[in-house]
Protein backbone atom coordinates (compact mmCIF):
# COMPACT_ATOMS: atom_id res chain seq x y z
CA UNK A 1 0.00 0.00 0.00
CA UNK A 2 1.26 3.48 -0.85
CA UNK A 3 2.32 5.79 1.93
CA UNK A 4 0.12 8.85 2.44
CA UNK A 5 1.26 11.72 0.22
CA UNK A 6 2.49 13.87 3.11
CA UNK A 7 4.82 11.09 4.30
CA UNK A 8 6.40 10.43 0.92
CA UNK A 9 9.59 12.16 -0.19
CA UNK A 10 8.97 15.24 -2.28
CA UNK A 11 9.76 14.89 -5.99
CA UNK A 12 11.41 17.58 -8.12
CA UNK A 13 11.86 17.70 -11.89
CA UNK A 14 14.85 19.80 -12.94
CA UNK A 15 15.49 20.75 -16.56
CA UNK A 16 19.00 21.71 -17.53
CA UNK A 17 20.18 19.39 -14.76
CA UNK A 18 23.41 18.31 -16.46
CA UNK A 19 25.52 21.31 -15.46
CA UNK A 20 25.71 24.67 -13.74
CA UNK A 21 22.80 25.79 -11.61
CA UNK A 22 20.67 22.78 -12.63
CA UNK A 23 23.34 20.37 -11.41
CA UNK A 24 23.80 22.33 -8.17
CA UNK A 25 20.04 22.40 -7.61
CA UNK A 26 19.74 18.66 -8.14
CA UNK A 27 22.54 17.90 -5.71
CA UNK A 28 21.12 20.26 -3.07
CA UNK A 29 17.59 18.87 -3.42
CA UNK A 30 18.99 15.34 -3.05
CA UNK A 31 20.99 16.40 0.00
CA UNK A 32 17.71 17.63 1.50
CA UNK A 33 15.98 14.30 0.83
CA UNK A 34 14.04 15.29 -2.29
CA UNK A 35 13.84 12.67 -5.04
CA UNK A 36 14.92 14.14 -8.36
CA UNK A 37 14.05 13.72 -12.01
CA UNK A 38 17.01 14.97 -14.02
CA UNK A 39 16.41 16.26 -17.54
CA UNK A 40 18.82 17.63 -20.14
CA UNK A 41 20.15 16.68 -23.57
CA UNK A 42 23.44 15.07 -22.49
CA UNK A 43 22.92 11.59 -21.02
CA UNK A 44 26.51 11.06 -19.83
CA UNK A 45 26.49 14.35 -17.92
CA UNK A 46 23.07 13.53 -16.43
CA UNK A 47 24.33 10.15 -15.28
CA UNK A 48 27.20 11.83 -13.42
CA UNK A 49 24.77 14.14 -11.64
CA UNK A 50 22.53 11.17 -10.87
CA UNK A 51 25.45 9.36 -9.25
CA UNK A 52 26.05 12.35 -6.99
CA UNK A 53 22.36 12.55 -6.07
CA UNK A 54 22.10 8.84 -5.30
CA UNK A 55 24.91 9.23 -2.78
CA UNK A 56 22.39 11.22 -0.71
CA UNK A 57 20.07 8.20 -0.62
CA UNK A 58 17.26 9.53 -2.80
CA UNK A 59 15.60 8.02 -5.83
CA UNK A 60 16.76 9.46 -9.14
CA UNK A 61 15.25 9.24 -12.59
CA UNK A 62 17.28 10.39 -15.62
CA UNK A 63 15.43 11.36 -18.78
CA UNK A 64 17.22 12.79 -21.78
CA UNK A 65 15.01 15.69 -22.88
CA UNK A 66 15.24 18.60 -25.28
CA UNK A 67 13.01 21.28 -23.73
CA UNK A 68 12.34 22.81 -27.14
CA UNK A 69 10.27 19.71 -27.95
CA UNK A 70 6.86 20.18 -26.31
CA UNK A 71 5.95 16.50 -26.69
CA UNK A 72 9.24 15.41 -25.10
CA UNK A 73 8.64 17.71 -22.12
CA UNK A 74 5.12 16.31 -21.75
CA UNK A 75 6.62 12.82 -21.80
CA UNK A 76 9.11 13.91 -19.13
CA UNK A 77 6.28 14.97 -16.81
CA UNK A 78 4.34 11.79 -17.53
CA UNK A 79 7.35 9.55 -16.86
CA UNK A 80 8.12 11.37 -13.61
CA UNK A 81 4.53 11.02 -12.44
CA UNK A 82 4.40 7.34 -13.43
CA UNK A 83 7.57 6.62 -11.48
CA UNK A 84 6.80 8.60 -8.32
CA UNK A 85 3.02 9.10 -8.38
CA UNK A 86 3.39 12.84 -7.87
CA UNK A 87 5.21 16.02 -8.94
CA UNK A 88 5.91 18.50 -6.18
CA UNK A 89 8.45 20.85 -7.72
CA UNK A 90 9.25 21.66 -11.34
CA UNK A 91 12.38 23.72 -12.00
CA UNK A 92 12.62 25.26 -15.47
CA UNK A 93 16.35 25.85 -15.71
CA UNK A 94 17.47 24.76 -19.19
CA UNK A 95 18.84 27.70 -21.12
CA UNK A 96 21.43 28.59 -23.68
CA UNK A 97 23.21 31.85 -24.31
CA UNK A 98 24.92 33.31 -27.31
CA UNK A 99 27.39 36.12 -27.68
CA UNK A 100 27.62 38.15 -30.87
CA UNK A 101 26.68 41.33 -32.68
CA UNK A 102 22.94 41.43 -33.31
CA UNK A 103 23.35 42.05 -37.05
CA UNK A 104 25.84 39.21 -37.45
CA UNK A 105 24.16 36.47 -35.45
CA UNK A 106 22.40 34.01 -37.78
CA UNK A 107 18.63 33.94 -37.32
CA UNK A 108 18.67 30.20 -36.65
CA UNK A 109 21.09 30.72 -33.74
CA UNK A 110 18.95 33.54 -32.33
CA UNK A 111 15.90 31.29 -32.67
CA UNK A 112 17.63 28.41 -30.80
CA UNK A 113 18.26 30.67 -27.81
CA UNK A 114 14.61 31.80 -27.76
CA UNK A 115 13.31 28.25 -28.28
CA UNK A 116 15.34 26.92 -25.35
CA UNK A 117 15.45 29.82 -22.91
CA UNK A 118 11.85 30.99 -23.40
CA UNK A 119 9.72 28.30 -25.01
CA UNK A 120 11.49 25.60 -22.99
CA UNK A 121 10.00 27.27 -19.91
CA UNK A 122 6.58 27.51 -21.57
CA UNK A 123 6.75 23.80 -22.38
CA UNK A 124 7.79 22.98 -18.81
CA UNK A 125 4.96 25.00 -17.28
CA UNK A 126 2.40 23.46 -19.62
CA UNK A 127 3.65 19.98 -18.73
CA UNK A 128 3.73 20.52 -14.94
CA UNK A 129 0.62 22.58 -14.25
CA UNK A 130 -1.97 19.87 -15.02
CA UNK A 131 -0.33 17.59 -12.44
CA UNK A 132 -0.17 20.41 -9.90
CA UNK A 133 -3.86 21.15 -10.43
CA UNK A 134 -4.86 17.50 -10.01
CA UNK A 135 -2.82 17.26 -6.83
CA UNK A 136 -4.06 20.61 -5.54
CA UNK A 137 -0.46 21.76 -5.06
CA UNK A 138 2.94 22.15 -6.66
CA UNK A 139 5.78 24.61 -7.01
CA UNK A 140 6.88 25.95 -10.38
CA UNK A 141 10.31 27.60 -10.40
CA UNK A 142 11.42 29.57 -13.46
CA UNK A 143 15.11 30.33 -13.13
CA UNK A 144 15.88 33.75 -14.55
CA UNK A 145 18.98 35.77 -15.21
CA UNK A 146 19.65 39.29 -14.04
CA UNK A 147 20.23 39.97 -17.73
CA UNK A 148 16.45 39.88 -18.12
CA UNK A 149 16.30 43.22 -16.33
CA UNK A 150 19.38 44.92 -17.74
CA UNK A 151 20.69 44.93 -21.25
CA UNK A 152 24.13 43.71 -22.21
CA UNK A 153 25.78 44.24 -25.57
CA UNK A 154 26.17 41.22 -27.80
CA UNK A 155 23.67 38.99 -25.90
CA UNK A 156 20.35 40.30 -27.25
CA UNK A 157 18.72 36.90 -27.80
CA UNK A 158 19.54 35.75 -24.26
CA UNK A 159 18.31 39.03 -22.75
CA UNK A 160 15.10 38.81 -24.79
CA UNK A 161 14.46 35.24 -23.70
Amino acid sequence: MDKPLRKQRPVAVITGASSGLGRATALEFARRGISVVLAARRKEALNKVAFGCKRSGVEVLVIVTDVTDEVAVGNLAQAAYRRFGRLDIWVNNAMVGMYGDFERVPSEDFRKVIETSFFGYVNGARAALPYFRRQGQGILVNVASVLGTVGIPHMSSYVAA
